[in-house]
């Protein structure tokens, strides 16, 4: 028997009323003893799930996530196996009376043909610079070539920077005048290209930029003791580092417990999609997955079950575990 965790984002938002729809989801909550906190966020809360012995400030999110993009992507998985990676977004910019700052990731996000459209110029514009962008069917896009790194190593991504003065983010670039200059000539290109027309005339936003985060190489194998089954591209990557098959999320439970009851003596995670943690988000969550894994843990076809979420909680629970009313946690 091994076990099996949930990974299931969003739940820190949900009401107090909401969990009455969720019995089993609130007694793995309550009842499960804590697992080692982790670092805010969905990436972090994966890679913590993946108990990789390498923490995740040493493997660069740019090349791990280049080797964990689906089928179809061959060209960028070899970029990332030789090349230095950054993820690269799509930025609006708000102007101020004295500055400016970052408004975000772009919203709402770009349709494929639009992204492309970007994309292409952008490589037309940076041939010379030894710079190439990547699209990808997720729709995420990444930056390849040598300079990669001393403009976006120590950066995060456009998200954790919003509101926040553009001057200020781009103090944490190794190479800030180099990053200035990029960015200002994708807003050039930018700002009067028939993509951001049709934008405009749409009532959506701009496109102003380019913002780069998570720079790297290609790591070595981070050591990982649990599998990972995921639809997102760090996690696949991180199973490729390690040499594992990159795996999907199963269409259910019951083809998630085959695979990892056919897998090794590691314990095997579900990175499930986030919710909206509305009572109707929570009672699909526990009839698809928390109470087929609670009845497949009393039925001793499971060893252990565990979660976590975004906030950087976890907890385990085995056999014997599911049956203590005494040790509730705060939900």
């Amino acid at each position: 028997m091994t076990g099996l965790g949930l990974i299931i984002t969003g739940l820190e938002h949900a009401p107090d009323d909401a969990w009455r729809v969720a019995p089993r989801l609130r007694a793995l909550v309550q009842r499960a003893r804590a697992l080692p906190a982790c670092p805010a966020g969905r990436t972090a809360a994966i890679h913590a799930a993946s108990g990789a012995r390498v923490a995740m400030d040493g493997l660069a999110f740019g090349p791990v996530s280049a080797l964990g993009e689906g089928d179809g992507n061959d060209a960028l998985q070899a970029l990332a196996h030789d090349a230095a990676i950054a993820l690269a977004e799509p930025i609006a910019l708000a102007v101020h009376t004295d500055h400016v700052t970052l408004a975000g990731p772009a919203q709402p996000p770009l349709a494929h043909a639009d992204a492309a459209a970007l994309v292409d110029g952008l490589n037309a514009l940076w041939s010379d610079e030894g710079l190439t962008l990547k699209l990808v069917a997720s729709g995420r896009w990444y930056l390849a070539g040598p300079a990669a790194v001393a403009l976006a190593g120590g950066l995060a991504d456009a998200a954790r920077w919003q509101d926040m003065r553009l001057d200020e983010a781009l103090a944490a670039s190794a190479d800030r005048r180099g990053l200035a200059r990029l960015l200002t000539e994708a807003q050039m290109l930018f700002h009067d290209h028939p993509v951001n027309q049709r934008r405009e005339a749409q009532g959506q936003a701009r496109i102003d930029g380019l913002w780069l985060s998570g720079a790297g190489v290609r790591p070595t194998a981070p050591g990982c003791t649990a599998r990972l089954l995921a639809d997102e591209a760090y996690a696949r990557g991180l199973m490729r580092l390690d040499g594992q098959l990159a795996e999907g999320l199963p269409e259910d439970f019951a083809s998630a417990l085959s695979l990892a009851q056919d897998g090794d003596a590691r314990d095997t995670w579900l990175c499930l999609p986030g919710i909206d943690a509305s009572p109707d988000a929570l009672a699909a969550l526990e009839r698809d997955w928390v109470a087929p894994a609670w009845r497949a843990l009393a039925g001793g076809r499971l060893a252990a079950l565990s979660w976590r979420d975004a906030q950087g909680r976890g907890g385990h629970l085995d056999r014997l575990g599911r049956l203590r009313v005494w040790a509730r946690r705060p939900l």
